[in-house]
């Protein structure tokens, strides 16, 4: 009985202690590399024939991220982020074919829960998030600017790894997400599958 009230007294004790090390809110913010799969574009619904792909590609962009720590392992983040660069499509169809490089925007809002393993000064963490996703899309036809957007689910599931520089400032040597869009835009999958790597600083 004696060693299990040491026992709570000293858990008792160590908790005002662990909750100073452990920051109430957290902010990430730096740059991100969102690499997208190909695609085979379904030319049924424009009524033709043929073959038509999306081809992969890289977008470069930014990455923040807003967590609140509920305890030193369970919080939520809000993630944002915005990719920018070209996707090239590919059409061969009778009469029709060739390539044109779209310019595209991609941004997406997205909360969830997040796991964290903290050291002195190490940090991993764990999370699942969904949120929506916007593309903006545009390109030139004839001295004429032809652009379109769409705006649908996304969803993803990542993982990371902070280094302490500082009390107030972290180096997020690594976060790796795995994203999942779903824009019907006329492919055959109709879910759009990338990788999203982030690097940058952590405000804590």
């Amino acid at each position: 009985m004696r060693s299990l009230l040491f026992v709570t007294l000293l858990l008792l004790l160590c908790v005002p202690v662990f909750a100073q090390d452990t920051p109430r809110v957290e902010l990430f913010t730096g740059y991100s590399l969102l690499r997208t799969d190909d695609q085979t574009i379904d030319l049924n619904q424009f009524g033709l024939t043929g073959a038509a792909t999306r081809d992969a590609t890289t977008l470069h962009g930014w990455n923040a991220t807003l967590g609140l720590n509920f305890s030193g392992i369970f919080g939520i983040v809000v993630d944002g982020a915005g990719g920018y660069g070209k996707i090239d499509y590919s059409l061969s169809a009778p009469g029709l074919s060739g390539s044109v490089g779209i310019k595209t925007r991609l941004h997406t809002i997205m909360i969830g829960p997040q796991i964290n393993l903290r050291g002195e000064e190490i940090l991993f963490f764990v999370r699942a998030m969904g949120g929506v996703a916007r593309i903006d899309q545009s390109f030139d036809v004839a001295g004429q600017k032809v652009s379109f957007h769409e705006t649908a689910f996304a969803g993803a599931a990542g993982l990371g790894l902070d280094f302490k520089l500082s009390d107030s400032v972290w180096l997020r040597l690594l976060q790796g997400d795995y994203v999942v869009t779903r824009f019907k835009e006329g492919v055959s999958d109709k879910n759009q599958r990338s990788i999203r790597i982030s690097t940058g600083l952590v405000f804590r």
